[in-house]
């Protein structure tokens, strides 16, 4: 008797099948999603092989198929040679320039600036051939943007096409008339779609099948792809964990929007080194390249509140101003609010400041953030947190410069940083003296302190700082009673 095709049922967000109809999908928890699909019965074994093992196999051919590697490549197809960007920052990040086949992803919430990034490579790099696909904005769109930009190359080409096999099937094409490099972006990958499916663009079905299809394109016809596409609420790229096996790189282009700063970040790499970052600044002409010492703060006294810290991202030094504002609490649950750091890393250092410093919160709103829009991920920015935190709520003043880096410990000790003759010899160029945890041995350079503990931190703090008394308010007395009783004299006399 032939076989029979079965019946089973998709998610059409997720492509979880099931054997029966259910109203809440398991895998990801949505409702409705499940539609009915028509599975056609099995073939023979024989007719089931794919293509390599279908063939009639002679005995030279494993050779052809298993090949070994050598330490210069014979291979015809430019694979080694990277591909440059004409952005020095975003090709530090790379690891020295774009490998051709390389299936990039990249990350970033909307106005961040991922479009104008690659758009700026497309002008300053004019020996390579640009394939732009507009998903979210139109070519008249794009034709404001670049002249914002100044310039118009002739090697850019834009598409509005969206389906994934019309699409490549016209790269494709293209690609016969031209000579040299070529380089496809992808704007955005959640607006791309496979007509088969019934999933709606952005949908994890979508993403995966377009993703597979974008990485076979890529690998056949060596030319690197740029996937662009957009964080979720906790600021990952959305749906990493379905396509971060598939692509080569993961780059997060993050920045709060309220300032110009810029971070370019790798979170993985199989190029390169992961972590290393780059540094922009949003401006009107476009994204431009900065230097760490762009970012000193230029502070020459220390209010109560404000700490500096010397930070490691990546393979970049940064000196970095932390805020801190404790005040007397209105509410029944005090604020608590951090900006700029992980937001879950404050009641625990508010916790080690009333265990071992004996300053107490409960009665508290504390606000700390980062200025310049920065988001910091070295754990040695704990120290400069404690130390915002307790000028602001002992009201003293820092003379000097002082750089605070460390991480806290639970039970109230200060640990030092990694790379710490590193960090002196930054801070030695901006005159700075660092703070931070005990050594186990003594560092012979005048321009470190080492404290062991949150206690003798706040009595180091008390040592060096300054009580701050700001001016008294004037007394004046109010206008309007003023005035009236200037009318009632004229009218009563004096």
């Amino acid at each position: 008797m032939a076989p029979q095709p079965t019946e089973r049922y998709r998610c059409q967000t997720c492509g979880h099948e099931l054997g029966r109809w259910l109203g809440k999908c398991p895998s990801c928890g949505e409702w409705g999603t499940l539609q009915r699909i028509t599975t056609p019965a099995s073939k023979p074994k024989a007719q089931t092989r794919n293509l390599t093992t279908a063939r009639d196999l002679t005995p030279s051919e494993p050779t052809a198929i298993w090949q070994t590697l050598h330490s210069q490549s014979t291979s015809t197809q430019p694979t080694t040679r990277r591909l440059p960007l004409g952005e020095p920052g975003i090709e530090e990040v790379l690891g020295g320039g774009l490998v051709p086949g390389a299936l990039v992803l990249m990350g970033g919430t909307p106005g961040v600036g991922k479009s104008t990034l690659w758009l700026q490579c497309a002008t300053r790099q004019t020996q390579t051939h640009f394939f732009y696909v507009a998903g979210e904005e139109s070519i008249d769109q794009l034709q404001i943007r670049m002249q914002r930009l100044g310039t118009f190359p002739p090697t850019l080409h834009i598409t509005e096409l969206r389906e994934v096999h019309t699409l490549l099937e016209s790269l494709n094409n293209y690609l016969k008339t031209i000579t040299g490099p070529a380089i496809l972006i992808v704007d955005s990958l959640q607006t791309v779609w496979d007509e088969s499916l019934e999933a709606p663009p952005g949908s994890i079905i979508q993403l995966r099948t377009c993703s597979a299809l974008f990485q076979q394109f890529a690998k056949t016809h060596h030319i690197p792809i740029i996937l662009i596409g957009h964080v979720t609420k906790a600021g990952t790229v959305a749906g990493p964990m379905e396509i971060a096996h598939l692509v080569d790189v993961v780059l997060l282009f993050e920045g709060d929007l309220r300032h110009p700063y810029r971070i370019l970040r790798s979170l993985k790499n199989r190029f390169g080194p992961t972590g290393t970052i780059a540094l922009y600044e949003m401006t009107r002409h476009g994204l431009r390249l900065l230097a760490a010492e762009d970012l000193l703060p230029a502070r020459e006294h220390f209010p109560p509140g404000v700490a500096h810290s010397i930070v490691q991202e990546g393979n970049r030094m940064l000196l970095v101003e932390v805020q801190a504002l404790v005040t007397r609490s209105y509410y029944a649950t005090p604020q608590r609010s951090l900006i700029g750091y992980d937001p879950r890393r404050l009641p625990v250092l508010l916790a080690i400041l009333e265990k071992h410093g004996r300053l107490f919160f409960g009665q508290r709103d504390v606000f700390v953030q980062i200025t310049g829009g920065m988001r910091i991920t070295d754990a040695s920015l704990d120290m400069a947190i404690l130390v915002a935190l307790a000028t602001s709520y002992m009201d003293l003043a820092l003379p000097g410069k002082w750089a605070f880096t460390g991480e806290a410990g639970l039970t109230g000790e200060l640990l030092p940083p990694s790379s710490i003759e590193a960090r002196i010899r930054y801070l030695q160029r901006w005159g700075y003296h660092l703070v931070t945890g005990a050594t186990p041995a003594t560092h012979p350079d005048q321009t470190l302190t080492t404290l062991k503990n949150i206690r003798h931190l706040l009595a180091w703090l008390q040592k060096q700082g300054t009580a701050h008394s700001p001016p008294p308010l004037e007394k004046r007395e109010d206008t309007s009673k003023q005035n009236s009783r200037q009318q009632h004299q004229q009218t009563h006399g004096a």
